[in-house]
């Protein structure tokens, strides 16, 4: 005699077989620098780095701000990430160009990198951010502060 099988039973047989792990994300990312770096310190310009990871256990956009290196007179304090979903251009007191609308700021850890874990959702196609990294220093004596921009970074999801 056979037994009839519940559809529960078939889905959750299907949930865990082999075949049905998670799959890869649909999608990609695609970084397009625009704009100047400004370095009021008289360091070397900052930069920002963008990368893309897809993998079976789900992707991620990770951006790191890379901090040029300290003059003798101004030394490394922290870095930061305005993200935004509009560019701008807007001169700020210092002289550098805002390149990302500030809907978010984020202060960076240690590594100076934030990665955003993505679901594997094509919804996600056609969206568009604006990134820029900011950095800043204090001169030696601790009197001045330095905030120096990298150049700008429109990531799309394609």
């Amino acid at each position: 005699m056979v037994r009839p099988v519940s559809p529960l039973v078939l889905l959750a047989a299907a949930a865990l077989s082999p075949s049905a792990q998670a799959q890869p994300c649909p999608f990609t990312a695609q970084f397009a620098g625009y704009g100047s770096a400004c370095s009021p310190s008289g360091a070397l310009p900052s930069t920002m780095a963008g990368l893309y990871a897809n993998a079976v256990g789900g992707c991620a956009v990770s951006l790191t701000v890379n901090p040029s290196p300290d003059l003798g007179t101004t030394y490394y304090i922290a870095s930061f990430l305005v993200l935004g979903f509009q560019s701008a251009s807007a001169v700020l007191p210092n002289g550098c160009t805002l390149l990302a609308f500030p809907n978010v700021l984020v202060g960076l850890p240690f590594t100076n990198a934030l990665v955003l874990p993505l679901p594997p959702d094509p919804a996600l196609v056609g969206l568009i951010t604006f990134a820029q990294g900011i950095v800043y220093r204090q001169d030696i004596f601790g009197t001045t502060d330095y905030f120096d921009l990298t150049s700008g970074t429109q990531v799309s999801i394609l």
